[in-house]
């Protein structure tokens, strides 16, 4: 229901699977092949429904549930769907049923979240509504429609959803209830596969006002919270701002770091940077937050079956990307003055150091986003506003942010593409001619015992030293001319 990215290439997960999204079903479009075999699989299953010619399938839910879910190639009988017929919130017609069907049948496709939002869908008409428009432009996408939002179909399911959300929000109690934060729950996963963020705005401030109404969201049930946060987060990292709502209680204690646990030159680094300033103390649990969930998926990436865990992956990540955007943001009397000029404040390297240390830690997150298939539109955004502070400001940083800064300049370069890391290149080869002298392959090493996502960064090791001896090798020419 959210969205979701393709899964990180395994051979065991890619030789026999396709993985797609309902968020953003274009993206198979530009294969063909993908989308033929898609249609085949699920369009004949449902004639094959429909005629009642073949006999039913000899494979019972108990040995459905036996197998994982990355195997399993063909569609359920309806009474091996995730909800029962007669359990939902509106009259189910024929058409009704093929697209329950369609969003609940257990097959080789994967949809982040499609399991929690089902369970969520049913309880109410209005989100029950939104999930079945969500399924029909799914299908109208397979069938070739580019303009599915104009599609009847869809438009009435959405407008049904939205009639029973305004009735509600009249009342002053129905307007608190779980059903009604179930609709605009829908309406906020619809904002953003359609990356509306204006309508994502406007959720987002009634979900708050609510919240305050009612006194939080810690009582709903069906992992609604779970959704809440990642959906606030979502937004909030799209603009950079601090999230609307607090992280939900308790769930820091499922990860939660200790300094004991970590790789033991960041835990040096730390205990550095917790003596240095105010303004980098608190950074340190952050730090540490982020190097126990990457210690965490450095033990599990081998597995396909963990990047399925959408759950698991939400209160991994979310509540880091949470600490990261409700930090302070460095005030403008450190940043550049014109031209070239740079007001130096006691507190300069600090305040900068801090913000290049936020920005590579957010775009380290929403890359791990990316591969579980959580939405990560912000990415491009944040490369981009991490460059431009990288380039304006690092000159400020002074020596005893070496180690820090490296970290964050070798994890920034890995994280964007090859041909584009010019700007981290740059102050990588500073640290070369410094007292420090150290070689390429020493700043990688430093940031490896630092914090470290093999399944992201390992793969691009080679090239990223190809990019750093060649670019000391063209500034060695140039300086000899």
């Amino acid at each position: 229901m959210d969205d979701p990215q393709t899964l990180p290439p395994t051979p065991s997960s890619t030789a026999s699977f396709k993985f797609v999204n309902l968020s953003h079903p274009g993206g198979i479009r530009e294969n063909n092949k993908i989308q033929t075999e898609i249609r085949r699989h699920v369009m004949k299953n449902i004639g094959q429904q429909r005629r009642r010619r073949r006999p039913k399938s000899n494979t019972s839910p108990e040995s459905a549930v036996q197998q994982p879910r990355l195997v399993r190639t063909t569609i359920a009988s309806p009474s091996q769907s995730l909800v029962s017929i007669s359990g939902l919130p509106v009259e189910a017609d024929a058409r009704v049923r093929e697209l329950l069907h369609f969003a609940t049948a257990s097959s080789h496709l994967y949809q982040p979240l499609r399991n929690v939002w089902i369970e969520i869908a049913v309880t109410d008409p209005g989100a029950f509504h939104v999930t079945l428009g969500n399924t029909a432009t799914f299908l109208a996408k397979l069938k070739g429609d580019s303009s599915p939002m104009k599609n009847p179909e869809i438009v009435r399911h959405y407008g049904r959803s939205v009639t029973l959300l305004r009735r509600r929000l009249t009342n002053a109690t129905d307007s608190i209830q779980e059903g009604t934060i179930a609709n605009i729950l829908a309406h906020l996963c619809l904002s953003i596969r359609l990356s509306d963020w204006n309508g994502w705005s406007v959720h987002m401030d009634g979900l708050n006002l609510i919240s305050k109404l009612r006194g939080g969201f810690a009582d709903l049930g069906h992992r609604m919270p779970i959704l809440l946060l990642l959906y606030d987060i979502s937004g909030s990292l799209v603009f950079d701002v601090p999230p609307r709502l607090p992280l939900p209680p308790n769930i820091l204690t499922t990860h939660a770091p200790s300094f004991r646990d970590l790789r033991r030159r960041l835990r040096a680094s730390l205990l550095r940077v917790e003596k240095m300033s105010s303004h980098l103390s608190f950074m340190a649990n952050i730090l540490a937050l982020i190097s126990s969930a990457a210690d965490t998926i450095n033990l599990n990436s081998h597995s396909p079956s963990f990047w399925e865990r959408d759950i698991e992956a939400i209160t991994l990540l979310c509540p880091c990307i949470h600490s990261l955007l409700s930090m302070p943001r460095p005030p403008g009397d450190v940043l550049v003055l014109p031209p070239g000029d740079v007001l130096v404040l006691p507190e300069a390297s600090d305040l900068v150091m801090r913000e290049i240390l936020r920005l590579v830690c957010l775009l380290l997150m929403s890359n791990l986003k990316g591969l579980f298939g959580l939405p990560s539109s912000e990415q491009e955004s944040l490369r981009g506003k991490l460059e431009s502070f990288v380039r304006r400001h690092a000159r400020v940083l002074e020596d005893r942010h070496f180690e820090l800064k490296v970290w964050a300049l070798v994890t920034a370069a890995l994280l964007q593409p090859r041909g584009t890391r010019g700007v981290y290149l740059q102050e990588l080869q500073q640290n070369e001619t410094s007292s420090t002298h150290y070689l390429p392959v020493d700043m990688i090493g430093l940031a490896r015992e630092m914090i470290w996502v093999n399944i992201l960064e390992s793969p691009r090791v080679d090239n990223l030293l190809e990019e750093m001896e060649l670019n000391n090798f063209q500034i060695g020419n140039e300086r000899r001319k």
